[in-house]
């Protein structure tokens, strides 16, 4: 267990810094997991995102955005809600089902968007669709936030919900990780480092995962069932349907402490590898879904940990001090 002193010194460091708002350090700070009472304000300035909960410059902007909204239906405005229902039959998000739809139809109307994804050097949205009036008049980008609702869009939002009471303070720091990484989940593009775009991070994992466990990748391929079709819907939703609440945040503290979603193919090998007896073990396609089906009892920081030190000299040290509780790691000797 963690000692008390070191877990105060750390609360301590975690509350001067998100007062302090300086984004690399807070990101450095954030790579050794984000007390939970801090996540809001550090995660906030680690991003920033430029607000902290409650601002009201935020929530000026979430409440023009929801006013675009009553003002003018879209076609995607259903596909939104049709997301937000989906994902309220997983039994930890089911509350958040009108504070999912809320920040989703917000995205869509924020024409910011596009501009703040290639702004970050990201990506660029695409493809996207240009809206044209009964008279010919091209209304620029349909919807105006360039991104149409996609099948699990709502998990980029779902764990936020667990850190902010309003939506409209849910929404900046929903669109700060969009704009910066969870965009480069669905986008084509030949982008590697340092945040990969979705086929360089899936090449990222098939290296890590043949690289550390050649025999359950040639036994799944066998079997018809490769590797990275069992690891891309876990990085694609950013494990939120599959790992519990305080695994996924943090995961995220990972994925905001190092800038880069790469975190997620680590993650992917690493439950893989410690799934390899069970893997191993199967004889078709159902017994291997049936191996990665429960993964609500992964610790996912010390199961990282160990794959990617895994034969270091150090190995043993290094995970007798894994992350514990809420994600604070042990102070080195």
């Amino acid at each position: 267990n963690i000692q008390p002193w070191f877990a105060a010194r750390r609360r301590k460091e975690g509350e001067m810094l998100a007062r302090g708002r300086s984004i690399p350090q807070c990101r450095g700070y954030a790579r050794g997991g984000v007390p939970t009472a801090l996540r809001p304000s550090l995660w906030a300035a680690a991003l920033g995102s430029g607000d902290t909960p409650g601002d009201h410059r935020a929530r000026s902007l979430f409440e023009r955005l929801c006013g675009d909204v009553k003002r003018r239906e879209l076609l995607t405005d259903a596909l939104c809600a049709g997301e937000a229902r989906e994902l309220c039959d997983h039994p930890h998000y089911f509350p958040f089902e009108e504070c999912m739809r809320t920040v989703l139809l917000a995205l869509t109307r924020d024409a910011a968007v596009p501009g703040l994804c290639f702004a970050s050097g990201r990506c660029v949205l695409h493809p996207q669709l240009r809206g044209t009036g009964r008279r010919g008049r091209g209304f620029g980008s349909y919807p105006p936030g360039g991104v149409l609702p996609f099948r699990g869009m709502a998990s980029y939002i779902a764990p936020l919900c667990y850190l902010y009471l309003h939506p409209a303070d849910v929404y900046p720091v929903f669109r700060a990780l969009y704009v910066r990484h969870f965009c480069r989940l669905h986008v084509i593009s030949d982008e590697t480092s340092p945040s990969p775009a979705l086929p360089a991070l899936c090449r990222a994992f098939e290296d890590m995962i043949h690289g550390a466990e050649p025999e359950v990748c040639f036994h799944l391929l066998q079997l018809g069932v490769p590797a990275l079709r069992l690891a891309a819907p876990w990085m694609i939703h950013v494990f939120v349907r599959h790992l519990e609440v305080e695994q996924v945040l943090l995961l995220w503290d990972r994925v905001i402490g190092y800038d880069s979603v790469l975190p997620l193919a680590v993650a992917a090998a690493a439950i893989i590898a410690f799934r390899r007896d069970a893997l191993l073990a199967a004889q078709n396609r159902d017994e291997v879904m049936e191996a990665i089906e429960d993964l609500t009892q992964v610790q996912v920081v010390p199961l990282m940990q160990d794959f990617l030190f895994r034969g270091a000299p150090s190995s043993s040290s290094f995970s007798s001090s894994s992350t514990t509780g809420d994600g604070r790691g042990a102070p080195s000797k």
